[in-house]
């Protein structure tokens, strides 16, 4: 083996120590426009859905701190049922613990947990598709829906919350 040989060998298992901050880091919001767009064009949505949807995204903010924490905000909402009724969420705060387990220019693996969410208890990995340094987007196959569609976040600046 020669000596560049070795140099790139040593540059490539060391390369982690001199990684930059993860991209995720900072706080990102729902982008409804963009969720609702991807859904309308890669899904079936019915007429109740789009209607449900577009009261839904749009509005939750994810804090990723740099210690392996973050808050997700759940604002109260209401949603429009079938039947005429509304249905009234109460608005949220969760608090998660994750570990980035792999990252690319382009994804990143995440393991979550926290004790207050059902569905990051019981689907605690996530990929996230980074779309450029300002937008992200996660699967919304949570076991429940069904949709196979994604939700798209935007980062924002802590005063705009």
């Amino acid at each position: 083996m020669n000596i560049t040989s070795i140099l790139i060998a040593s540059w490539v298992a060391t390369a982690p120590c001199f990684a930059s901050e993860s991209a995720i880091i900072g706080e990102w919001k729902s982008n409804g426009e963009k969720t609702i767009n991807y859904l309308t064009e890669h899904t079936k949505l019915t007429d109740q859905q789009q209607r449900s949807f577009k009261e839904i995204f749009g509005k939750n903010v994810i804090i990723f701190k740099p210690d392996g924490t973050g808050t997700m905000v759940m604002p109260p909402s209401t949603i429009s049922l079938i039947d005429g009724k509304e249905l009234k969420l109460e608005g949220r705060t969760i608090e998660f613990t994750y570990e980035i387990l792999g990252e690319t220019t382009t994804q990143i693996v995440m393991k979550s947990h926290s004790e207050n969410s059902v569905i990051l208890k019981n689907r605690p990995f996530s990929l996230i598709t980074l779309h450029g340094r300002d937008s992200y987007s996660v699967s919304l196959d949570d076991g429940i829906t069904e949709l196979y569609g994604r939700e798209f976040f935007d980062r924002i600046e802590p005063s705009e919350e």
